[in-house]
C-alpha cells in the first residue's frame, strides 16, 4: 500500500516509514494563480516488494489534465512489482524499463489529452 499526494493542491504534506528507509516526506501545493487543478501526483511505497525488500518513490508531472496521472500513478508501481518478481535473468535495470515501456504501451487505451513525465526511484536491499 502506497501513499499518494494531489489532487488536492491546497497544501499537503504525507511522511511514510518503511523496511528499507527511515523516513520519506513530500509536500505537494498547487499554485491557484497559475492553475485550476492539481496535474501532478506523488507516490511513496514503502515496501513495493518483500524479498528482497524495496521501496518505491515517484513523481509524476501532468500535463493538461489529470487523466494520463491518475492511471501511470498505480499502474507504474503495478508493472515495476511484477517485473521484479519475474523469473528471467534480466538485471534490475531492465526490469524497471520494462516496467516503463509495459506502461507505456497499456497507457494508450486511456482516454485522455492529457501526458505526463515521470521521475521514480526504487530503494531496494541486495
Amino acid at each position: 500500500e502506497g501513499l499518494t499526494l494531489g489532487p488536492q493542491g491546497g497544501g499537503e504534506a504525507v511522511r511514510a516509514e518503511g523496511p528499507v528507509f527511515r523516513a520519506a516526506n513530500a509536500f505537494a501545493e498547487m499554485n491557484p494563480r497559475k492553475r485550476r487543478s492539481m496535474e501532478d501526483a506523488h507516490r511513496i511505497v514503502p515496501q513495493l516488494t518483500v524479498e528482497p525488500p524495496s521501496a518505491f518513490f515517484a513523481v509524476y508531472d501532468g500535463h493538461g489534465g489529470r487523466g494520463i496521472v491518475e492511471y501511470i500513478e498505480h499502474r507504474l508501481e503495478e508493472n515495476l512489482r511484477e517485473e521484479l518478481d519475474r523469473e528471467d535473468e534480466a538485471g534490475v535495470p531492465e526490469r524497471i524499463a520494462r516496467a516503463y515501456v509495459r506502461t507505456d504501451a497499456e497507457s494508450a487505451s486511456v482516454k485522455t489529452a492529457s501526458g505526463a513525465t515521470a521521475i521514480t526511484c526504487l530503494v531496494r536491499v541486495e
